[in-house]
């Protein structure tokens, strides 16, 4: 479980249930692809899918609206890096997999 300042306190959790709901949001067949990409939509997503657990019927906007507040207090590079290591563990990916993960966007981006 991780915690995010937006509008107050929001706890990210990634049980079964999100982890469905963002496979269908982001239109991937294994929450392992959302892993791997880092756009504004994932990120909105990723925060979507984490607070649902408190709040079924949260919208993508209303979700996108808070983490936009959690960025302008905290920045960028803070509030992605607990999304995106909430997701890691909940998906059980080491560190390892998360370099080689990065290694791989590094050499795409350079092709």
């Amino acid at each position: 479980m991780t915690v995010i300042h937006m509008d107050k306190q929001r706890e990210i959790r990634f049980d079964f249930n999100a982890l469905s709901a963002l496979e269908k949001e982001l239109g991937v067949d294994s929450c392992f692809e959302a892993f791997s990409k880092t756009g504004a939509r994932t990120m909105v997503a990723l925060a979507w899918a984490g607070m649902i657990h408190a709040e079924p019927k949260l919208s993508i906007q209303e979700a996108g609206r808070r983490l936009s507040i959690a960025v302008e207090r905290d920045g960028m590079e803070p509030v992605v890096s607990m999304l995106m290591s909430s997701l890691q563990k909940a998906l059980g990916i080491s560190e390892e997999q998360v370099q080689e993960v990065n290694e791989l966007k590094v050499a795409e981006a350079k092709n």
